[in-house]
């Protein structure tokens, strides 16, 4: 007895189509090409726009100006992610890139023209970038009921912010006081990018290891390689050594934080939560970064780089509190 072929879509589901596999394998990697491309560049353009802000403003106190801005420009997340259901996620990454490339040129008219207007207007277009990297939706009032009923959601929702708000704040004024210590750009440059090794050339490593061992142990590895990168960068000073070593340190931390962190919030949270709580994860932590970032500029004029990285090794203290608290208690 002989069957009739049929066709693949009427006995299977359209996603086992060898075309719509292929097509979605390039897709894959495409955003994923862009999103490692967008990640260096908005990295990297955060640290130097700390030392742009500061010669611009002819002082340190403003250098955290140019992140405070980056991550206001985050904020289009929303907008972006709206455009992305009416139009799809090609338009909206589309447009959030341009827009970013748009900051660049402006950034750049703000350097030959000395421009402390034109500064804070081409990062907040920069930002963009930021929100095209790691927009999401979600409804603010459920994720905060979710996260003040459920402990060890609320655990990875601080890591996150934590670690986010440690790292954007130091990396935003390294340069600054490599700068003022002597450091060439040359040298400044193969800082930042030993810190962004840090933060993704770790990452599949780090998810391993928190799949082996347990979210809630990487998360607590994480902040003891925050303290360990404070004392570092704190105490380095005039040695670029000491401070690099730091620097890449604190991006391992944000790694070891952001990974096991994200995963803990999602496996505490149900699906149907779920985008509300990472959306409200992802405001809370580029709006507390920002809020860190401006301060940050005042506390070296005020307390030194060590300073900093002090307070830094300070806001870590509650993670590692909320993590060996007994069950019970949390």
């Amino acid at each position: 007895m002989t069957t009739a072929p049929q066709d693949a879509t009427a006995t299977g589901p359209w996603q086992a189509d060898e075309h719509v596999r292929a097509v979605q394998k390039r897709t894959v990697r495409l955003l994923a090409a862009a999103q490692i491309v967008g990640g260096v560049g908005i990295g990297v353009s955060v640290s130097i726009g700390s030392l742009l802000a500061e010669s611009v403003a002819h002082g340190e106190t403003c250098a955290g100006l140019a992140r405070t801005a980056t991550t206001a420009g985050a904020a289009a997340g929303v907008p972006l992610a709206l455009l992305a259901q009416r139009r799809g996620r090609r338009t909206a990454l589309s447009t959030g890139w341009l827009t970013a490339a748009a900051g660049g040129a402006v950034l750049i008219a703000s350097a030959v023209a000395g421009s402390i207007p034109l500064l804070v207007a081409g990062m907040l277009l920069f930002g963009v970038g930021s929100a095209t990297n790691q927009s999401k939706t979600g409804t603010l009032r459920a994720g905060l009921v979710h996260l003040r009923r459920t402990p060890r959601a609320a655990l990875a929702f601080t890591t996150i912010v934590v670690a986010n708000t440690v790292m954007g704040t130091v990396m935003t004024m390294t340069p600054v006081s490599m700068a003022e210590h002597g450091a060439t750009l040359t040298v400044v440059g193969l800082t930042i990018s030993g810190h962004l090794l840090g933060m993704y050339a770790f990452s599949p490593l780090v998810g391993q290891l928190a799949d082996r061992i347990g979210h809630l142990p990487t998360v607590l590895a994480g902040q003891f390689v925050f303290l360990a990168s404070a004392l570092l960068s704190g105490l380095g000073g005039r040695s670029v050594p000491l401070v690099t070593a730091g620097l890449f340190l604190l991006g391992l931390g944000w790694s070891f934080s952001l990974v096991a962190g994200s995963a803990l919030l999602s496996d505490a949270t149900p699906a149907t939560l779920r985008p509300g709580v990472q959306g409200t994860a992802d405001t809370a932590m580029n709006v507390v970064a920002a809020l860190g970032a401006g301060l940050a500029g005042p506390l070296v004029h005020g307390t030194g780089f060590g300073g900093l990285n002090a307070a830094a090794a300070v806001l870590v203290l509650p993670v590692i509190a909320l993590r060996l608290l007994p069950p019970r208690t949390r």
